[in-house]
């Protein structure tokens, strides 16, 4: 065969080439322009929405710019050939938001549809004592300051990919979509290949990012921060990866995600976890550097059986549980807060557990074991020297723990272990190569004065 004829062959086997055209949004733009220039842009989301797009197309949203709309795109790309929407010249994200603002009229204000939360100045208001609702009139308790700006959240899920593949985002923002038991900023549902990176979502509700039934997808650089407040433990999160029954061995990604100002009360002291994952079609989730500052992490895949990763993270101001079994967090930082170990097989290795300071809060220890045969390796635990003289490093919560600790150094004020059951030699636990205080003393249930390390030495656990 000739090599002119065999090109023509190799060209009719591969791929056509479609797609590959850029369409810019601006808030000055017109849906009436052709949108493939800077100078000629589309105006609305809803344009974008009803666009035909093609596998390669890139849509561009102004930086700086404001949509009062939700994004839910109807086409899919290919894998070699995704649908990108990013960004496009200087400022801030391109934002969506949820949330329309209102003039600031009386105590009585018709908002002239209904609404899900409200917003002063950017920051929550708390019903009822800020706040009720009587269909759509919004009912103030007292004047608001003067200049104030008022809005009512009305969007949920911003940004909302359903059933979509092989997408890429970057550069967005979703904001003011905070409802009770919904509100998302992303919401990716049903997808497969999606990309998300450097997006934000603010003032969310349930939770920020959602991966729902969905399968490789991967965060990147992303960041969740304020929170709708009063949804209950565990009723938001800034992450989710969740899939149901109906599917198998899904799969996400999540790396150099980070989570700030996520309390739900004024006074800091939130209850909302960074990262929850649930649902028995979850096949695997790896969360790498993670940076949490006052949101914790809850790992469980007791339902799925799925493969769960933590690696190089950061946690402060909050509690890291793991539930599931066959777990893995390696190189975690931990720093004023609690880590749960339940479930059964989860190993955590070269962990710093720093100023813990557990106080009267649950079984007073900054790391509690109420699982079984789970293993501590290489990691250091070090106590607050504020911390009360009966808080422990280490609290063992269940005869059937079987708990393994080993090569890990503890610096406590006073007690290092407490043992909530008399019977430490039949719970089949293994410390071995541990570094403990000189004054270190052990606890357990049924011995009247706490144990020296000598003592402690006699139930076969820390032989020399």
């Amino acid at each position: 065969m000739k090599p002119a004829s065999i090109l023509a062959l190799l060209l009719s086997l591969s791929p056509p080439l479609t797609g590959g055209e850029t369409f810019y949004v601006s808030p000055a733009g017109d849906d009436a322009a052709a949108g493939t220039s800077e100078a000629t842009p589309w105006k609305t989301v809803a344009k974008v929405n009803a666009a035909a797009l093609a596998p390669g197309d890139t849509i561009a949203f102004q930086r700086g710019g404001v949509w009062q709309e939700s994004l839910q795109p109807a086409a899919s790309g290919t894998a070699e050939a995704p649908i990108t929407f990013t960004a496009y010249g200087e400022g801030e994200l391109p934002r969506f938001d949820g949330s329309d603002e209102l003039a600031v009229a009386g105590l009585r204000i018709d908002t002239g549809a209904p609404f899900s939360a409200v917003l002063l100045d950017g920051a929550f208001l708390r019903t009822p004592q800020d706040w009720t609702a009587e269909g759509s009139t919004l009912v103030l308790p007292r004047e608001l300051p003067s200049g104030a700006k008022l809005r009512v959240v009305r969007r949920e899920n911003a940004v909302s990919l359903q059933g979509l593949r092989h997408l890429v985002l970057k550069y967005l923002h979703a904001d003011a979509t905070a409802k009770m038991h919904g509100g998302y900023g992303f919401r990716i549902e049903g997808c497969e290949d999606v990309l998300v990176e450097d997006c934000l979502a603010t003032r969310g509700g349930k939770h920020h990012f959602g991966v729902i039934n969905s399968t490789g997808v991967t965060l990147r650089r992303c960041r969740a921060s304020l929170v709708m407040p009063d949804q209950g433990r565990g009723g938001a999160s800034a992450f989710v990866s969740y899939s149901d029954h109906r599917r198998m061995g899904d799969t996400s990604l999540y790396e150099d995600c980070v989570v700030e100002d996520y309390a739900d009360a004024p006074d800091g002291k939130g209850m909302y976890p960074a990262f929850v994952t649930h649902g028995e079609g979850i096949g695997r989730v790896e969360i790498v550097r993670l940076v949490s500052l006052g949101a914790g992490l809850t790992f469980n895949n007791l339902e799925s059986g799925a493969e769960l990763i933590l690696r190089e993270s950061r946690i402060e101001d909050a509690e890291v549980g793991i539930y599931g079994k066959n777990c893995l967090v390696r190189i975690l930082e931990l720093r004023r807060g609690v880590l749960t170990l339940g479930g059964e097989g989860n190993r955590i290795e070269y962990a710093r557990l720093l100023d813990l300071n557990p106080g009267f809060a649950g079984y007073q220890a900054a790391i509690v074991n109420t699982g079984t045969k789970n293993v501590l390796e290489n990691c250091e635990v070090v106590l607050d020297p504020a911390a009360k003289p009966f808080n422990a490093a280490l609290a063992l919560v269940s005869p059937e723990s079987a708990l393994t600790w080993r090569r890990c150094a503890f610096r406590t004020p006073s007690c290092v272990v407490r043992v909530l059951f008399p019977d430490v030699r039949a719970a089949g636990c293994v410390a071995e190569g541990n570094a403990y205080p000189a004054d270190a003393t052990f606890h357990v249930k049924g011995v009247e004065n706490p144990l020296d390390l000598a003592a402690w030495r006699e139930f076969g656990l820390d032989a020399e």
